[in-house]
């Protein structure tokens, strides 16, 4: 699994699908049935399974906790580093996942938490359902049971220049996974090689009044501010590339403290609530996303606030 700066968090949605039977959803009304024996440890010890055997060549699992949360819920973190190098990620990428696997007393209870975690996300559908295996089949797997009911989202919650953020949530039957994923760059090293510094002769030091210190102010770092506009896929929004014109222009102004640039984004699910532009500061990770109310002026205003420069 190799890791690519603008589709590492759809990556992770590939691991998440992978769970599933060869990509095919399936829904039956009525699915209640009497409450099951707890599972939640097995299902959750094969997830760890699936995502080790799913490692990439350059990529190794180097954080697994898991804990559990009463009889019917397990929390995961694990953390994956990958070594593999791009324009902007030049030390390779770590991702960092946090998870909560439950399971219902009944299929048609983990639906409607299913419908309640996953409200505004985008449907699994729209990922590459091609690299999904039968035999990744974990439900089958811990229950010796066929998956009869099948669902996915998952959601973008924050994109910069060199880190992103995306939640997701799955259903297979009564068991539901669902939580976040963040990518960052790993941190760059390096090695100094130390200098001998030669010595001088030994001179006499003629004594010198001592200078009054004066009092030098520190220069306060400049901030950097990254806003993303998104672009729907399924249709033309003349709205999003005039808005997009508008914030070029004001980024041109600032720059380099200010950067403006488009991404393409699945608007099946938009609503007038659903993020339109987003907006973060490099140096401190503050961040704030925009939905089709807000103006250019807001938008603008956001920024100077966080600027120093």
């Amino acid at each position: 699994m190799q890791f690519k700066p603008i589709t590492a968090i759809i990556v992770l949605f590939l691991v998440v699908a992978s769970l599933s039977v060869a990509g095919c959803t399936v829904g039956l009304p009525g699915t209640s049935s009497p409450t099951p024996t707890s599972q939640v440890k097995q299902y959750a010890d094969a997830w760890h399974s699936n995502i080790q055997d799913k490692l990439g060549p350059n990529e190794t699992l180097t954080v697994w906790k898991e804990k559990e949360n009463g009889s019917d819920t397990v929390r995961l973190q694990w953390t994956v580093v990958n070594s593999t190098t791009s324009g902007f990620y030049s030390n390779g990428t770590t991702t960092t996942y946090s998870v909560n696997v439950k399971q219902f007393a009944n299929i048609d209870d983990a639906k409607a938490f299913y419908d309640d975690t996953s409200f505004g996300y985008a449907p699994s559908t729209t990922v590459n359902a091609t690299l999904i295996k039968p035999e990744d089949n974990i439900y089958q797997q811990v229950t010796g049971k066929n998956v009869t009911v099948l669902n996915g989202a998952w959601k973008l919650d924050s994109f910069a220049l060199v880190t992103m953020q995306a939640s997701f949530v799955i259903q297979q039957n009564e068991f539901v996974v669902w939580g976040t994923a963040s990518v960052m760059p790993n941190g760059s090293t390096s090695t100094i090689t130390s200098t001998p510094t030669p010595e001088a002769p030994a001179v006499v030091a003629t004594p010198t009044p001592t200078p009054v210190p004066t009092f030098v102010p520190t220069p306060k770092p400049c901030t950097h501010v990254d806003i993303v506009v998104y672009r729907p896929t399924f249709y033309p929004c003349s709205m999003c590339d005039q808005r997009y014109a508008t914030l070029s222009q004001y980024a041109g102004a600032h720059s380099p403290y200010v950067t403006a640039s488009f991404v393409t984004v699945d608007n099946s699910t938009w609503t007038d609530s659903s993020a339109r532009v987003s907006t973060t500061v490099r140096e401190t990770g503050a961040t704030m996303t925009f939905n089709t109310y807000a103006s250019e002026g807001q938008i603008e205003a956001w920024s100077n606030n966080y600027l120093t420069c």
